[in-house]
């Protein structure tokens, strides 16, 4: 081999073993990277594990010893070979600890994940409640190389939770949540008596599922509300079904379940049976309403003279209150012994507006003669109600039939009718008997006022005809102004008419008119008749009859307020007139129109010393008279209708 060869293979062998050192030096340097990143990550992961709270450590799968621990195991820094048991819950290896399921034993078994639960007591008296989580750490090929094992005590949450759960399933109330679909999630173990239903049942179910259509559509737009809003709700009154169908009424009270966005993922909610006291609110109510009732018909009988009206609130009440279809009563006609219709409400037809029946026959004959009430359930099982053939097209189910009774006397029959079955309690048939009363009475003092009314009318018309009678014998002793008493009155009445005086102001004026000269009873005859005329001192006596009449008339109520005519038609606008010398409105309005009347018949009426005046004559005398004698309103008012107010038959006024 020649030197340039062996130079050449020398040079070559060097090359590779520098390549060789520089491998070796890579590889070392790799090796330490790695060894580095692999220290570094250890202490990373030790120090997440030293942060864990609870005790976590790694074991070795085949024998238990720990290769890794925070320092909550208390397992310290020592190089020595640690097991598993010798610092946690179990004290013994747990392949032999019998009775005792083992989460690492359990791991290397199943090669799953494992929980399990068990009660820890490392001193006495101080018994705590373990929680333990296992893990398997499985190598290449699928077998558990290690395991890990974390452990909580739970005692604090355990009782939290029991707490909660003892409160929630013992409540008196029903603690549920659904999601935002309204479907339940969970439900306390209170719905069972509540609703009647198992927890499980509800689980899917929304809350609509279990009110009635009308409720659920009611209850669906108010979540909706809720929904949109976002806010907690409170005292939301729903009716719900019972598993057996019947209602239960629920006050809700939620919040809302927000997630992280703060959108709504449901509602928690707690609910509570109120429907004894929905119950006892509808009677109270109930019960004023029927109270209010009773004092509108208490309230109408006092303030309405119409029978008719009384009866027709009374059958408005009786329909309104009781919830019936319909309602009427008859009236009893003692004479004719028999039950005639008054009023009624309801009826399809007007087949019982034509009711008459005898006392003792059909049922509410029976009521009547009985006096007692009487109930038909259902009337198409029955003979005894043959009203009409058109009744058949009411189809009535339910009947009651009350007596009226008022003062020990049998005065009508109130009648209910409804188209379905009734079922009352003892309120709503106490409160028919009540109404039925208050008819009783109604009748009754209908009756009584029409009896007083006939027997008011027939004393009016002896008091009338007793001041008619004062009236001619006044016009008898003076034979000149024969029927003047009768003329004036009635042209008297005519004025205040026209002049829109109604009513019992009228009354008082006509029997003033007749009446106004009354006082001359007191006045002698030598005077009163008197064929020519009179003097001074006979003039002073003639002027006292107003005088005379007021106290012949004052002490009668009755005739008190017609005194004015008769007390004051001579007194002047001026002030110049008598007995008082009253002045302008001083002057009552009646004395006032007859002033006019007064003098209108005597110059329009013959007498012996001089013939009636013509009535042209008697006019522009009037108008002449006017403010300081007459009321300017009263003549104006006469002279308007004067044709009108002297056309009637009854005025016979000489028209020369």
């Amino acid at each position: 081999m020649n030197r340039d060869t062996l130079e050449k293979k020398l040079e070559r062998e060097k090359q590779k073993n520098e390549i060789l050192e520089n491998m070796i030096e890579g590889k070392t340097r790799n090796i330490y990277f790695e060894k580095e990143k692999f220290r570094e990550q250890s202490e990373f992961l030790k120090k997440v594990i030293d942060s864990v709270p609870h005790p976590f450590f790694v074991v070795n799968a085949d024998d238990y010893s720990i290769i890794m621990a925070n320092s909550s195991t208390h397992a310290g820094t020592s190089s020595k070979k640690i097991h598993c048991y010798e610092v946690m819950h179990h004290k013994t290896a747990p392949c032999i600890n019998e009775g005792y399921l083992c989460p690492l034993a359990e791991v290397k078994r199943t090669k799953k994940p494992v929980t399990v639960e068990h009660v820890h007591s490392d001193i006495p008296n101080n018994t705590r409640l373990i929680q333990v989580f296992g893990y398997p750490i499985l190598d290449n090929n699928g077998d558990v190389a290690q395991m890990i094992e974390y452990t909580m005590d739970i005692t604090e949450q355990k009782e939290s939770l029991d707490r909660f759960k003892a409160m929630t399933e013992n409540t008196s109330d029903w603690i549920w949540e659904v999601d935002e679909n309204a479907a339940y999630t969970y439900a306390s173990p209170r719905v069972k008596d509540l609703l009647g239903y198992e927890p499980e049942e509800l689980i899917g179910r929304t809350l609509f599922d279990l009110m009635p259509p009308e409720e659920a559509e009611r209850v669906a737009k108010e979540f909706g509300r809720i929904a949109k809003d976002g806010m907690p709700f409170s005292r939301l009154e729903n009716t719900n079904l019972h598993k057996d169908g019947h209602h239960v009424v629920l006050e809700t009270s939620g919040v809302p379940i927000l997630d992280a966005n703060k959108h709504l993922r449901g509602y928690r909610g707690i609910d509570r049976d109120i429907t004894v006291r929905k119950e006892i609110e509808e009677r109270n109510r109930c019960q004023l309403q029927r109270l209010t009732a009773l004092r509108k018909i208490d309230m109408t009988i006092t303030a309405s003279l119409d029978q008719h009206v009384t009866l027709n609130v009374i059958i408005n009440e009786v329909i309104g209150q009781l919830k019936v279809d319909a309602a009427d009563i008859l009236l009893y006609k003692p004479v004719l012994q028999t039950l005639e219709y008054a009023a009624g409400s309801g009826f399809r037809t007007q087949a019982l507006q034509y009711s008459r029946l005898k006392v003792g026959e059909s049922y509410a004959g029976q009521a009547a003669s009985e006096r007692c009430v009487v109930h038909i359930p259902d009337l198409h099982k029955a003979d005894g109600f043959r009203r009409s053939v058109y009744m058949t097209e009411e189809n009535f189910i339910s009947y009651y039939g009350v007596p009226l009774i008022a003062k020990g006397n049998v005065t009508g029959v109130l009648e209910v009718f409804h188209r379905s079955a009734l079922e009352p309690d003892d309120e709503w048939l106490g409160f028919l008997e009540s109404l039925a009363g208050q008819a009783a009475i109604a009748i009754d003092s209908a009756a009584l006022f029409e009896g007083m009314q006939r027997s008011n009318l027939a004393l009016i018309t002896a008091y009338d005809a007793t001041i008619e009678g004062w009236s001619r014998a006044l016009d008898l002793r003076d034979k000149e102004t024969e029927g003047h008493s009768h003329r004036v009155t009635e042209l008297t009445v005519r004025i205040a008419h026209a002049m829109g005086i109604r009513g019992a102001e009228q009354v008082h004026i006509r029997r003033g008119a007749l009446l106004h000269d009354i006082g001359k009873m007191g006045i002698p005859d030598r005077i009163l008749l008197k064929p020519g005329p009179l003097n001074e001192e006979e003039w002073e006596i003639m002027r006292k009859h107003p005088v005379f009449a007021y106290e012949m008339l004052s002490p009668i109520d009755y005739l008190r307020p017609a005194l004015d005519i008769p007390y004051c038609h001579h007194e002047k606008m001026d002030g110049t007139g008598y007995p008082r010398g009253l002045k302008g409105e001083q002057i009552p309005l009646s004395a006032r129109i007859f002033a006019v009347v007064d003098i209108l018949d005597a110059l329009s009426s013959d007498r012996p010393y001089r013939p009636a005046w013509p009535n042209e004559k008697v006019l522009e005398h009037i108008r002449s008279l006017t403010g300081g004698h007459l009321d300017p309103n009263v003549v104006e008012t006469f002279l308007e209708n004067e044709k009108d107010l002297l056309s009637l038959p009854v005025l016979c006024y000489s028209k020369a």
